[in-house]
């Protein structure tokens, strides 16, 4: 396995990594934790995931597999992403508690601020102290990183970047859609952030149609 440099976290994250948004049977939760343990044997040691993902059942399988991963987690470190829509104090915090709760952990790695599609988004949740909450948890250690994931083009998203100490950034990136996001890649580069690259297939759409 290639592990990268996650911007300057002085994390090294495995070049592939494990997304919980897609499952063969979500209601299969052994057949779950297998598939994440057996990314785990092969290297992947960067897991992402959300709340939302099926109705929560996502971050339950991902907490029955780390079960097993602890076990090795002192050679072998992996680290956990999830994610919040919230736009008050209350709404982040329990975004973050129930993730912590149902994957078994007493923190996560990367803390997304999540689906910010427009820029209005991201200021509405700063007005109503959203944003200001995951500068609180990661100073409590609840977060170790926080991190922006976007739909925005380089336009709409390097005012954003420059508005707060994001560590990292996630953003859809394929063949698809390169030249629409080449200027945001471009600002996280020149900020020495961490990238994350999500969709890089078009939702399988690029390998269905070759």
């Amino acid at each position: 396995m290639i592990y990268r440099s996650f911007g300057q976290t002085g994390k090294k994250i495995s070049a592939i990594s494990c997304g919980g948004m897609s499952f063969e049977d979500i209601d299969d939760a052994d057949l779950c934790a297998e598939l994440l343990n057996y990314a785990y044997d092969k290297g992947i040691n960067y897991f992402d995931t959300a709340p939302v993902y099926f109705d929560g059942k996502s971050e339950q399988r991902f907490g029955l597999a780390f079960k097993e991963m602890k076990k090795h987690a002192s050679k072998k470190p992996f680290y956990v992403a999830t994610k919040s829509t919230g736009a008050t104090p209350s709404d982040v915090r329990r975004d973050l508690e129930t993730s912590l709760e149902r994957m078994g952990l007493d923190h996560i790695d990367f803390f997304h601020v999540w689906w910010v599609v427009k820029p209005e988004w991201y200021h509405d949740r700063k007005s109503k102290g959203g944003i200001a909450e995951f500068t609180k948890i990661k100073e409590e250690g609840l977060a170790k990183h926080i991190v922006l994931s976007s739909h925005m083009t380089g336009d709409e998203m390097i005012p954003i970047l420059n508005d707060y100490p994001f560590e990292g950034t996630l953003l859809g990136y394929s063949a698809a859609n390169a030249p629409f996001r080449e200027k945001r890649l471009q600002a996280a580069s020149d900020k020495g952030l961490g990238v994350v690259v999500m969709n890089p297939l078009n939702g399988g759409l690029i390998p269905k149609n070759p």
